[in-house]
């Protein structure tokens, strides 16, 4: 039978695991959206357009330009 003590060390490095996870799954997201930023940027869309349907922000979008 476990004890309090390491139950909650279980606890701790579980929520630990699922902080990283959850960091990875917004980063792959961002990635995604700046990949399609990307993209509509070079079709000729405009940048309103691009803050629309991708949910960055005008100053992400604008220092992709040069890209």
């Amino acid at each position: 039978m476990a004890t309090f003590r390491e139950d909650a060390e279980e606890f701790r490095k579980d929520a630990e695991e699922f902080r990283k996870d959850a960091e990875n799954a917004r980063q792959k997201v961002k990635e995604g959206q700046i990949g399609f930023a990307r993209t509509m940027l070079q079709n000729g869309e405009p940048i309103e357009k691009v803050l629309s349907y991708t949910g960055l922000t005008k100053e992400e979008i604008e220092s992709m330009e040069d890209l």
